[in-house]
């Protein structure tokens, strides 16, 4: 967790909601709406975090003399 801030802050604003620390919700319904919305908000950051991690392994890739994916193709006949 220490690694990923923005996914830390989304679960303690989760735990926040669903413990009512803001003693605002008086439904339910609000609590699981507020939960909904912070798990959708949690999935664009870890999506972020995954496209950074998929560029830095790319990356470390092609400096290491890249992937047999790369370059031309045989035909297989």
């Amino acid at each position: 967790m220490r690694e990923y801030p923005e996914l830390r802050a989304r679960f303690e604003e989760m735990l926040a909601i669903v413990e009512n620390a803001a003693g605002d919700i008086v439904k339910a319904d609000e609590a699981e709406q507020r939960v909904i919305e912070e798990l959708r908000t949690g999935a664009q950051c870890a999506a972020r975090v995954g496209r950074a991690q998929a560029t830095a392994f790319a990356k470390g890739e092609r400096a290491a003399g890249g992937s047999d994916s790369e370059g031309k193709k045989t035909l297989l006949v």
